[in-house]
């Protein structure tokens, strides 16, 4: 195999603004608390092979065109030994959590997750039952413990949905990562002028230096991309004020193993939660709809073979997502991709095809724009986020 595996734990060394939309007309940039999307990765980890001097700008014009690696999103972490995909996972649409504060995850983690079971919704579908019914008959179960259990916390408008939030394992429960922010206000100007704007501020909601993101990285051994990764630890800049100081990341890289998830065959059924956001051209980038197929060129790149998976989709849950953004390199905007969100969940059925190792599929992705952090999915053959049953 020419794939090689890198975790990047990242810690916030500058405030950090990777905005996610605008408040008060304008004035006030939002962040992304919870995750660094894959496209920012990308984008910094090919500056810093130009600063380093690493490749020249051609190579890494060719590697944007033509990538031989692949990016996931960085998730927020409570410590720096968190690995994706082992105790770090992002949450889907069936999760939830009590509004009230449950037991002691410690500074950084906040409230336990639970769920109704992926896999028991999986379970009816296998008995031939509709994507309705089978919703239906795991939801109202699920409603039903919880209103039983006479317990306050966890009645109807005291439990809230979860949806795309970082969660990290501690003591065989599932907890939400807390993100701490603070704010930065200053005074506008008025270029016309060249002095302040009367009456005018703008203000930056920034993550707090300190904290920590994990991710994963697949490179191919002849990528360029390598040699940054290989010195193991380095600097990115993310995110707005790059020029100010601002969206300094430290970034300590090991290499590691795909756990073993299990494999998918024929007429297997399996729910995959979005890791990030998912799409399809059509001709633009929507939300996918019917039917989701590998990229056969894409895996042989890394894998020395195509890999032929092609799936029917029973239906999606979750809120759908708008991406857009600004490229550096080509000083334009991006396209604007809309698909279904973080967290978000396909529920499919093997068509065609098989995969001996679908934890392929969080890293690879499902066609090339995994190597901008789009189209990654998480196989969930069993809920680990059923675990916690608070009614008992």
């Amino acid at each position: 195999m020419r794939l090689r595996v890198y975790r990047l734990v990242g810690k916030v060394l500058t405030p950090l603004v990777v905005t996610s939309g605008l408040g008060y007309r304008g004035f006030v940039h939002v962040p992304r608390r919870e995750l660094i999307p894959g496209s920012v990765i990308k984008g910094a980890l090919l500056t810093q092979l130009l600063r380093e001097g690493l490749a020249s700008a051609e190579t890494v014009n060719n590697l944007a065109l033509s990538p031989d690696f692949a990016v996931t999103p960085m998730l927020a972490a409570d410590r720096e030994g968190r690995i994706l995909l082992h105790d770090l996972l992002i949450s889907h649409a069936l999760c939830a959590y009590s509004k009230w504060r449950l037991g002691d995850g410690g500074r950084s983690l906040g409230r336990p997750l639970m769920s109704p079971g992926l896999h028991e919704v999986i379970n009816v579908l296998r008995r031939g039952a509709d994507l309705k019914r089978a919703l239906e008959e795991v939801l109202r179960r699920f409603a039903d413990k919880l209103c039983d259990s006479g317990k306050l916390y966890l009645q109807a408008g005291e439990v809230k949905s979860a949806q795309g939030v970082p969660v990290a394992e501690l003591s065989g429960m599932w907890w939400t990562v807390t993100v701490r922010t603070s704010s930065y206000v200053e005074v506008a100007l008025d270029h016309a002028r060249g002095a302040a704007a009367p009456e005018m501020l703008y203000a930056y909601e920034y993550v707090r230096p300190g904290t920590l993101y994990s991710g994963l990285v697949a490179v191919l051994e002849s990528s360029p991309l390598l040699e940054l990764l290989k010195r193991r630890r380095f600097t990115l800049s993310v995110g707005r004020g790059v020029s100010r100081g601002f969206g300094k990341l430290l970034i300590v890289a090991d290499e590691v193993k795909l756990p073993e998830l299990g494999s998918l065959r024929n007429d297997d059924y399996v729910a995959f939660v979005a890791l990030s956001p998912i799409f399809v051209l059509s001709p633009l980038p929507t939300p996918p709809q019917r039917r989701l197929s590998l990229e056969e060129e894409w895996y042989r790149t890394f894998l020395g073979e195509g890999i032929k998976l092609k799936l029917r989709i029973i239906g999606a849950l979750g809120s759908g997502i708008s991406y857009s953004g600004w490229s550096l390199r080509t000083r334009k905007p991006k396209l604007t991709v809309r698909g279904l969100g973080e967290g978000g969940i396909l529920l499919c059925k093997v068509e065609i095809g098989q995969i001996e190792n679908a934890a392929l599929l969080t890293v690879l992705g499902l066609d090339h724009f995994a190597s901008a952090g789009f189209n990654q999915v998480i196989p969930l053959f069993e809920d680990p986020f059923s675990r916690w049953e608070p009614w008992k």
